[in-house]
C-alpha cells in the first residue's frame, strides 16, 4: 500500500469502536475492511497484523436515534400544529402494519492502545429499541371507537448498556503455519478475548391482551411481563481474517461476539403487570371498574445472549482514492444487532497528508438506508475525526433520524 493510502487509513481509524470512527459509523460501515489501530480490535482483530498502526486512543463518542416512519420534514410539519382528521389519517397511513418502531444506539470509547499484532481497548455500548402497536397510536389520536379493539400484541421494548474489555492478538498465517506460506501469502488471522461488564438491562418479554369497545361497554384485559437488572458480567470472542485479493485489493472477514453473553445478577427481577376491564358501561351511573395488579419477583440471574455479527468487506487502494464495501448481518435483533443484511459503500479522498474527506451510503439493516459525510484531520501525531449520517433515507431531507460521530487519537 502506498504512502497516500496509509495516511488515509491512519486518519480514519482513530477511535476504539466501530461506531465511533467516522468511516465506519452507524450504517456507514463501508470502510471496515481497512480499520487499523485499536479500532481494528472492535471490527476485525486480524487487521492489527495486516495494518500495523501503533496508536493511543484518547476518546471516541458516537450516537444515533431514528424511527421507522417519520422524517425530519414530518416533524416540522406536524409539531406544534392543530391536527384535523385528515392529518391524523396521514399519520396513521405513514405507520406500517407492525407499528411505530424506535431505535437508538450510543458508543463511548475509553483509552486504549495498539502495537503491531497486539491491542488492548475498551468501549461502552448502549442500545435501545421499542415498538408501539398501530392500534395504540390510533387510540391516542382518535380515542375509543365503537367496534374497535386496542391490542397489546406487537408491543416491544429493550434497553442495554455494558462495557467490553478487549485483549487482541494477530499474526500472519505463514508465521503460524509455515506449510500454508505459499497459499496464504500476506493473509493474517486474529482474535479478541472480551470481558463484558453489564451496567443496566431491561426488556419487555411479553405483551398480551387488549380492550374492545362495543355499543354498550368496554371490556377486555391483558398482561405485561418484563425483566430488569442493574449489573452483570459475561465473556465473548471475536475472530478475523484479512489478506490481499490481488493488486491493490484487500479482503476481510470477521465474526464478532461469538459465544457472547451477559449473566445479569445484580438487582435482577421479573415484573408481571395485569389488568382487567370489568365490562365498563358506556352509560351514566356505572360503578364498574378497571382492576390492575403488579407482582415483582427477584431473580437469581437473567442471561442475555448477544447476537453474533458476521461481516465481509473489500477495499481498493488507489494513489489517493480509497474505495470499500461491507456486507454485515447479525443473528438476532437484540442488544443492537440486526438480522436484516446491511450493505455499505464508501469512498475516501486524501487531499493531503493532513486532511481526508469521506462519503458513504448504505442499504438494509435497522436504518433501512443512509448517507454520510466525514473528514479526518492530522495535526502532527494527533488525529481528529468528525462525521454525520442520515437514518432511514438516502435523501438527507427525508432522514428519519441522525447519527453523529467523533474521535480523537495519537499516533505512537
Amino acid at each position: 500500500m502506498n504512502r497516500a493510502c496509509l495516511i488515509l487509513v491512519t486518519l480514519a481509524a482513530v477511535v476504539p469502536t466501530i461506531e465511533a470512527a467516522v468511516r465506519v459509523a452507524g450504517p456507514e460501515a463501508g470502510f471496515a475492511a481497512v480499520t487499523s489501530g485499536p479500532a481494528a480490535a472492535s471490527w476485525n482483530p486480524a487487521h492489527l497484523a495486516y495494518f500495523p498502526d501503533p496508536r493511543l486512543e484518547l476518546l471516541g463518542l458516537s450516537g444515533g436515534f431514528g424511527n421507522s416512519s417519520f422524517s425530519m420534514r414530518d416533524y416540522g410539519r406536524y409539531n406544534g400544529s392543530t391536527w384535523d382528521q385528515g392529518d391524523k389519517d396521514e399519520i396513521l397511513a405513514a405507520i406500517d402494519g407492525d407499528g411505530l418502531r424506535f431505535r437508538g444506539t450510543a458508543r463511548a470509547g475509553a483509552m486504549g492502545f495498539s502495537l503491531p499484532g497486539f491491542a488492548f481497548s475498551t468501549g461502552t455500548r448502549a442500545a435501545s429499541s421499542a415498538a408501539i402497536p398501530k392500534p395504540a397510536i390510533d387510540l391516542l389520536l382518535n380515542g375509543n371507537t365503537v367496534g374497535e379493539t386496542f391490542s397489546l400484541e406487537g408491543a416491544e421494548g429493550e434497553a442495554i448498556a455494558f462495557t467490553e474489555f478487549r485483549l487482541s492478538y494477530a499474526r500472519r498465517i505463514e508465521d503460524l503455519v509455515p506449510a500454508l506460506a505459499e497459499r496464504m501469502v500476506g493473509w493474517c488471522v486474529g482474535a479478541s478475548a472480551k470481558l463484558y461488564q453489564g451496567w443496566a438491562y431491561g426488556e419487555l418479554l411479553e405483551a398480551t391482551g387488549g380492550v374492545t369497545t362495543t355499543t354498550d361497554v368496554i371490556t377486555g384485559g391483558g398482561q405485561l411481563v418484563s425483566v430488569t437488572a442493574m449489573g452483570g458480567r459475561g465473556y465473548g470472542l471475536d475472530l478475523g481474517l484479512v489478506g490481499p485479493l490481488g493488486a491493490d485489493w484487500t479482503g476481510s472477514f470477521s465474526i464478532r461476539d461469538l459465544f457472547g453473553s451477559i449473566d445479569w445478577t445484580s438487582e435482577a427481577e421479573e415484573r408481571i403487570d395485569t389488568f382487567e376491564v370489568l365490562d365498563v358501561s358506556l352509560g351514566e351511573g356505572t360503578e364498574e371498574v378497571v382492576v390492575s395488579e403488579s407482582v415483582t419477583r427477584p431473580l437469581d440471574s437473567h442471561r442475555t445472549d448477544l447476537p453474533v455479527a458476521y461481516a465481509v468487506g473489500v477495499a481498493h487502494h488507489g494513489d489517493r482514492l480509497l474505495t470499500a464495501g461491507t456486507l454485515e448481518v447479525a443473528t438476532a435483533e437484540r442488544a443492537g444487532g440486526f438480522p436484516t443484511p446491511r450493505a455499505a459503500l464508501a469512498a475516501g479522498w486524501a487531499l493531503s497528508g493532513r486532511f481526508a474527506l469521506r462519503g458513504t451510503a448504505s442499504l438494509g439493516g435497522p436504518e433501512s438506508a443512509g448517507v454520510g459525510v466525514g473528514a479526518g484531520f492530522a495535526l502532527g501525531p494527533v488525529q481528529l475525526d468528525l462525521g454525520i449520517s442520515t437514518w432511514g433515507s438516502l435523501n438527507p431531507f427525508g432522514s428519519k433520524g441522525v447519527y453523529l460521530v467523533s474521535g480523537l487519537g495519537v499516533g505512537l
